[in-house]
């Protein structure tokens, strides 16, 4: 029988560092990441290649990597090891864009100047080095994408830079996979920009190339979403581009209030009304039927990016869906988002997971599990999964399948609802 005290030693729904920057590394596809560390470092990019997402190139069979490590040992942590790193910096940079380095606890302690070997290799192949800081120790796997974001602002030569206030730079959309979920997401995104009059030069990050995140040089305005607001910050500081700070856009009233606070950021709220308004001529119509004869008064939970919690709730609720259960891989980030309805669990363990769906009354068991696959939350029982964010290695995006902004919205009403009516065609 488990105890209070053995409970709180048990495995949190969260994932490391390192997988935050593995994440950022293979959004990026002209990038190499070495770690040095033991080749374990290796087998994280198996979570994420071949697995999460099937258009990864971290790992290459014909010896072509993005991904190297230095599999470093406990015997040989503690000599000079500096002329092997810099090889291994040398062979990370042929072909290659910009080489990131990252390192493991055993490696990190010993002082190894990461920064001075990649200005080396950088003098002698004029690819940019970036130093990723190292915390693995105190931080997770956002805290791993935000900071690699932080460290590629650091670096990006910006000195050319012309920049434009109809240009704009959207920094911070989580690119967990280069399938075409997040590749519709980034369209749909751009696409709301260009709505507004603006010119989207540069998304960090977007599945393209090192040069195509250089662009930022040009952007006059910078639009931070919460994974990417202090690489925003530091961006401006060395640009003087202007940054307006947005959540992210998903559901029907979390993208007509991005919109609207974007517009009304940048003086051209007519233009954001004008194409809210054709969107929602578009929008309503096509799922009015569904929230009559689906969503009203279903049950729903949903487990994933801290992040999208709160945006994913409140489209439950403009749905007529009920969430009822709540939870965040990962711990509390956003202190100022509004109070819901629902109990959000942040950061839970499994047990706390299976103790909170116990827990709940009989006439608010869930219809339809949203959420991650990793953890193993929702599966097994009467209710529908809906595979959604990292990881799911059992579905993927082949075909255009967004989940932000109104062409988001809609792709996820019509996920949400067929597995909902799979359901009940199943129970009878």
């Amino acid at each position: 029988m488990r105890t209070e005290a053995v409970e709180q030693f048990a495995t949190r729904s969260n994932f490391p560092y390192l997988f935050g920057v593995y994440l950022a590394a293979n959004a990026i596809p002209d990038a190499s990441l070495v770690v040095d560390g033991p080749d374990c470092a290796l087998y994280k990019a198996q979570f994420i290649q071949g697995r999460h997402d099937l258009s990864s190139t971290l790992i290459d069979c014909a010896g072509r990597s993005r991904l190297l490590v230095s599999s470093v040992t406990v015997e040989g942590i503690v000599k000079d090891r500096s002329a092997e790193l810099e090889r291994l910096f040398r062979d990370a940079s042929a072909g290659r864009g910009v080489v990131m380095s990252a390192s493991l606890p055993m490696a990190a302690i010993t002082g190894t100047q990461y920064d001075l070997l990649l200005r080396r290799m950088t003098q002698a192949t004029g690819v940019p080095g970036v130093v990723i800081p190292f915390g693995s120790l105190g931080g997770d796997w956002l805290d791993g994408y935000s900071e690699t974001l932080t460290a590629l602002a650091r670096t990006v030569e910006v000195r050319q830079g012309d920049p434009s206030p109809d240009k704009v730079a959207l920094i911070g959309y989580f690119m967990d996979r280069n399938e075409h979920d997040h590749l519709a997401n980034v369209a749909e995104l751009e696409r709301m920009l260009r709505a507004l009059g603006l010119d989207p030069v540069s998304v960090w990050l977007s599945g393209r190339p090192w040069k195509q995140l250089e662009a930022v040089r040009d952007a006059g305005l910078l639009v931070a979403l919460p994974h990417g607001v202090e690489a925003a910050r530091l961006l401006a500081s060395r640009t003087g581009a202007r940054v307006v700070e947005l959540p992210v856009p998903l559901g029907i009233a979390g993208t007509m209030s991005w919109l609207s606070e974007l517009g009304a950021a940048i003086g051209r709220d007519d233009a954001a009304q004008r194409f809210l308004a054709q969107e929602l001529y578009d929008l309503v119509p096509r799922i009015r039927w569904l929230v009559q004869q689906v969503f009203l008064g279903s049950r729903v939970s949903f487990v994933g990016d801290p992040y999208l919690v709160h945006p994913m709730a409140e489209f439950l609720e403009e749905l007529g869906c009920v969430p009822v259960l709540l939870a965040s891989v990962g711990r509390q980030r956003n202190e100022t988002a509004p109070a819901l309805r629902a109990r959000v669990l942040f950061e839970p363990t499994a047990e706390e997971l299976r103790a909170a769906l116990q827990g709940l009354p009989e006439d608010r068991s869930i219809d339809l599990a949203i959420q991650c696959d990793t953890f193993g939350f929702g599966g097994g029982g009467a209710q529908a999964v809906l595979p959604f964010g990292f990881a799911t290695p059992l579905w993927h995006a082949v075909a255009d399948t967004p989940f932000v902004g109104f062409r988001g919205a809609a792709t996820l009403a019509h996920r949400m609802a067929e597995k909902l009516m799979e359901r009940v065609r199943n129970a009878r």
